[in-house]
């Protein structure tokens, strides 16, 4: 159950079918960003909800932005996206497809309390 208000809660619909249309003009498709069997219909925040959850409207919005979130099947949401290998094929895809430069600057938009111990697997330091 979300605790967003209706236009915060409205706006993360719309950022996610921004999300949707990104897939389908990259890939001709929006299969899920771990498997790419499936389709990808739910929406999985890297900065969870939970993690924000009685933070300001601001927060919430920043969390939802696409280049921070997955489109996963709901299996690979329940069973491989909370695990280190599955965060590491999510921000893989979000780079891939909105570059480094664009998540991190989504990811840090976020105040450090709200995404602590969220790290992206870069393969190295440069940004």
């Amino acid at each position: 159950m979300s605790t967003d208000s209706p236009d915060v809660n409205s706006e993360r619909h719309k950022l996610k079918d921004f999300a949707m249309r990104v897939r389908v003009t990259m890939t001709g498709e929006c299969k899920c960003d771990i498997c790419g069997i499936r389709p990808g219909v739910e929406y999985h925040e890297v900065v969870s909800r939970g993690r924000t959850q009685g933070a300001p409207d601001d927060v919430r919005l920043a969390s939802y932005q696409p280049a921070i979130c997955a489109l996963l099947c709901q299996q690979c949401h329940m069973q491989i996206a909370p695990t280190t290998a599955g965060r590491k094929i999510i921000f893989e895809k979000l780079i891939w497809l909105f570059g480094i430069k664009k998540v991190l600057e989504c990811l840090y938009a976020i105040p450090e309390k709200y995404r602590r111990g969220i790290e992206i697997p870069t393969g190295g330091e440069d940004e």
